[in-house]
């Protein structure tokens, strides 16, 4: 067996966000295709052969195989967690299962070589995270710091503390965020990261589904693709429904 590299598609989260959607936000159909459908073809074609990680029996249909996180009580882990199946391989690639990939960012992601490691996505998202198997252990260092500073605030328990902690940039607390401009607090810096050659902005306009509300913002940026027509229940028992690009 090659234990070259692996490419590991993450969809083992909780999406509260996405709690009263119609359907898991992986499998939303665009142009009538599954998100996680698309990006595992998209893989393929460039000679990639990705495995998922969930728990989740409702990826079941696909024709690829499939691994068991030990948990996802932490959104750190979603990382560590998948330790026993990558820690023999010399580089691993992980990819978000819910986001929507334009060509040339996926492949951006797959070909760029790495020497440490490097996050994808854009100023505001992280689309995936290589990283090079001497290297894993930084993985295991961070999610042990993050888990056991509770006081941290929710930016930094996730992919942007994990960049900032491995790249040797300070998690801080919720008192001392100091807005920009931009609207991007002081824990998430990514013109720094840029600088220091941790965040790799892809060239297209590839985006994740964290919110409902995501999608009209999906629909703003690809406005001839079509998106299935969901529904959303929100905390108070609404109805909306994602019509045109909107939701009414």
């Amino acid at each position: 067996m090659n234990y070259d590299k692996i490419c590991i598609i993450m969809a083992d989260g909780k999406a509260k966000r996405m709690g009263g959607l119609s359907k898991k936000k992986q499998l939303i159909e665009i142009d009538g295709e599954k998100i996680i459908d698309r990006t595992i073809r998209q893989l393929r074609s460039l000679g990639v052969e990705p495995v998922i990680a969930t728990h989740s029996e409702d990826f079941d249909y696909l024709d690829i195989a499939r691994i068991i996180p030990e948990n996802n009580d932490h959104e750190i882990k979603k990382f560590s967690s998948n330790k026993k199946y990558y820690a023999k391989y010399n580089e691993t690639l992980f990819i978000w299962g819910d986001t929507y990939f334009e060509d040339c960012d996926i492949k951006t992601i797959v070909e760029t070589p790495v020497e440490k490691f490097k996050f994808f996505g854009t100023e505001f998202e992280i689309f995936g995270l290589k990283i090079k198997k001497p290297y894993y252990d930084l993985i295991d260092k961070g999610a042990e710091y993050i888990i056991t500073h509770t006081e941290l605030d929710y930016g930094n328990t996730g992919t942007w503390g994990l960049l900032r902690h491995i790249g040797g940039f300070p998690l801080l607390k919720d008192e001392t965020y100091i807005p920009h401009t931009t609207g991007i607090t002081s824990i998430h810096e990514p013109e720094k990261y840029i600088a220091a050659g941790l965040l790799y902005i892809l060239p297209g306009q590839s985006m994740d589904n964290d919110g409902p509300w995501d999608l009209e913002t999906f629909h703003e940026r690809f406005p001839n693709a079509k998106v299935e027509e969901l529904t959303f229940t929100d905390s108070e028992g609404n109805i909306k429904t994602f019509k045109n690009g909107k939701w009414v």
